[in-house]
């Protein structure tokens, strides 16, 4: 038997109200602190292929598995990535009462569950490293052949490369309950800001030395993303 619209859960009189624009869209979050409910409006979208925006989801905190935060990068803005058990949703920092909500979600979800790692923002880095490695294999592999072997190679190396990477986040959160996505992630920014303050303090570097300094970013970065995971495990807790 269906339930009635009563009979279902509603979201408080006093709710944190949170409005934001973002692509062109008017969305707003709902929550409600003593409940434990939070009504997404225009901003979800399900885990399904070219799946849009819903008009409205309501789910409860326990629904949620992960919740990232992604600083502001030139022209896009910051926000929340509220990961859910259907789908993620993303809060941008320009809506209103964002501080307040951010708090609230740091309280609610103190730790991401790694099931859902693939639902990172940091995913974006994880396929451009897949990338890399499946272009540089694939070069590697085909030196010696003709320029369309060295095409259809590389073209297929990056390819299997990003799904490759894919698929060792998804294995990693389920069978190792590790978040690869931010341990990669954070490799690949510590590999991008060490060349280049390397580039801007010195003359062009090359060979072995370029090698040392990746791998001194990729390290540092790595050990970043570690920490920060490990510090917001003890923080839960503590909690």
């Amino acid at each position: 038997m269906a339930k009635l619209d009563s009979d279902l859960p509603k979201i408080g009189p006093d709710p944190i109200w949170c409005r934001f624009t973002f692509q062109w869209r008017s969305s707003v979050v709902l929550v409600d602190h003593d409940a434990g409910l939070i009504e997404f409006r225009h901003c979800h979208v399900p885990r399904r292929f070219l799946a849009t925006a819903q008009p409205s989801f309501l789910c409860s905190t326990t629904d949620i598995k992960a919740v990232h935060f992604t600083p502001r990068f030139r022209n896009s803005p910051g926000g929340l990535t509220v990961v859910t058990t259907s789908g993620k949703a993303f809060i941008a920092e320009t809506g209103s009462s964002f501080a307040e909500l951010r708090e609230w979600f740091a309280e609610a979800v103190p730790t991401n569950q790694p099931d859902f790692s693939t639902d990172n923002p940091m995913m974006w880095f994880v396929y451009l490293f897949g990338a890399l490695v499946g272009l540089f294999a694939g070069v590697f592999l085909s030196r010696n052949a003709g320029n369309t072997a060295l095409v259809v190679v590389t073209v297929f190396g990056t390819t299997f490369g990003v799904i490759g990477s894919y698929l060792l986040v998804y294995v990693a959160g389920r069978v190792l309950k590790t978040d690869f996505a931010q341990i990669i992630g954070y490799g690949m920014i510590g590999i991008t800001v060490v060349t280049v303050v390397s580039k801007a303090i010195g003359s062009f570097i090359a060979g072995w030395p370029m090698v040392a300094i990746v791998l001194t970013g990729a390290f540092l970065g790595v050990m970043a993303g570690v920490k920060k995971r490990s510090l917001k495990k003890h923080t839960a807790e503590i909690g």
